[in-house]
């Protein structure tokens, strides 16, 4: 091969580095300034993409955005990912935020349709224009439960069709790879024997299959600047990936990092799935906008000057299990309010809600498991018994409110009951979603038998 011909080789694989872009997409899918930290995950991440050079065209965020500006920010305007101490400002990480989808849009339909490149579904809204050269980034942080996460409106997303979404962006050439961080609990399940290998999708998970997530840097540990925020500040998992992109940058590998946050995420199991290859990848070629090559060659892969100090520590910090946190919270402001005060009589009267509504919740969904049991119990044996981890004298509502059987498959019938428990029995909270093991477990036990499980959820919920 002669010279020419090899700078010519060179200087088109240049130009093919500059065509291919990077993409995010960003999402909190929850409101409520007891869900304070889902926002604050969100806002976050938007700065770490932002910092690593990823230009806002290129960048898709969905958040409801609602505690910037909820009377119970004592910082107005302005949201922390973070606690500092008093005298120490913290960094506002709502500051310059880009808010594509906010309020009622900020749903399961709209998220797909965005993922999927569908402007006709979103009214026009953006949604992504990747290419077969490009990478993808995306980022989600919820409540979620055994086979589905969750929005603040409208339905859930289910495995499957999240599942089905990313195959579809790969048949249709969406991206050359795709990075998935997932914050929610029981977030494994979305993902564990369905994600494909082959498809160049490489995906995280805060916790497995069967567990919940955490919030963290709670109280007492929520202190900005000397002032209370009153929530959580952040999760467990996405604050230990964001602080260490902070701090290490954009040239540390995925694998690297995925091995860091593992290790200090204590409080739950964080998972890998799909092409594992992809984790030897630098992180900011997904977490930014950031490539070896182009970062020498022009100016456009710049670190702006807004950046997250971070010392990611390996020690708790007000970590609270996510099923808890609206309890913690509404416990937090009674505690904190002066004695005998309004303040102090209305989160006495919604501590006292929460409580009833938990109490309501167990035995709701136990009734459910029990009766889900009886309509013939050789079937839930049956079915378990495919299973290593099956007890053979376990009692089908043993079995039924137990532990999910693996991949988690949340088709037509969990959708249909999830429905009906909306309509008749109030739907999920982020509290009572832990029982949806029992929904999944019933659908797949008794197959397209389906009728019979959603007359019984008629019958104890009238």
């Amino acid at each position: 091969m002669n010279k020419l011909l090899i700078v010519a080789v060179v200087f088109l694989g240049i130009i093919a580095v500059v065509n291919a872009e990077n993409y995010a997409v960003i999402v909190a899918g929850s409101n409520g300034f007891w869900n304070y930290r889902h926002q604050s995950d969100a806002a976050h991440a938007y700065q770490v993409v932002k910092q690593n050079g990823l230009l806002d065209a290129n960048i898709i965020t969905m958040v409801f955005d609602d505690i910037a500006h909820d009377p119970s920010n004592p910082f107005p305007g302005q949201v922390f990912n973070k606690p500092t101490a008093a005298g120490v400002p913290g960094v506002d990480v709502y500051a310059g935020l880009k808010k594509d989808y906010t309020g009622n849009d900020v749903t399961a339909a709209n998220f797909l349709a965005v993922i999927q490149g569908n402007a006709t579904a979103t009214g026009g809204k953006p949604v992504l224009r990747s290419g077969p050269n490009d990478r993808v980034f995306i980022y989600f942080t919820d409540h979620g439960g055994v086979g589905l996460i969750a929005f603040p409106t409208g339905p859930y997303l289910y495995s499957n069709d999240l599942n089905t979404a990313l195959k579809n962006m790969f048949a249709n050439k969406m991206y050359s790879q795709l990075v998935f961080y997932l914050e929610a609990c029981e977030s494994g399940s979305m993902f564990q024997g369905l994600l494909p290998t082959n498809i160049n999708v490489y995906a995280t998970t805060a916790a497995n299959a069967d567990e919940s997530s955490y919030g963290t840097y709670c109280a007492p540990n929520d202190s900005v600047n000397g002032k209370e925020i009153g929530s959580c500040l952040g999760d467990e998992y996405s604050i230990h990936w964001m602080e260490n992109e902070d701090s290490a940058g954009p040239t540390e590998t995925l694998a690297t990092q995925f091995t860091l946050v593992r290790n200090l995420t204590v409080q739950s199991h964080v998972l890998q799935f799909g092409d594992l290859t992809i984790a030897n990848v630098p992180t900011g070629e997904f977490e930014g906008g950031w490539t070896p090559l182009v970062s020498t060659i022009t100016s456009r892969h710049r670190k702006p000057a807004h950046t997250h100090p971070s010392t990611p520590a390996n020690t708790q910090h007000g970590s609270v299990n996510s099923r808890d946190i609206k309890l913690h919270y509404w416990m937090t402001k009674y505690t904190r309010a002066a004695k005998n005060s309004a303040e102090s009589f209305l989160a006495f009267q919604e501590l006292t809600a929460e409580l009833k509504h938990r109490a309501a919740s167990d035995e709701l969904f136990a009734e459910l498991s029990r009766s889900f049991a009886a309509i013939h119990e050789p079937s839930v044996h049956s079915y378990f018994s495919h299973s290593l981890k099956y007890n053979p004298e376990a009692s089908a509502h043993e079995l039924i409110s137990g532990r999910p059987l693996l991949p988690v498959t949340c088709d037509s019938c969990c959708k249909m009951a999830d429905e009906v428990i909306a309509e008749r029995c109030g739907g999920f909270s982020d509290y009572s979603l832990q029982y949806h093991n029992i929904i999944v477990n019933a659908c797949a036990a008794y197959g397209d038998n389906v009728q019979p499980l959603l007359n019984i959820i008629q019958q104890v919920c009238p």
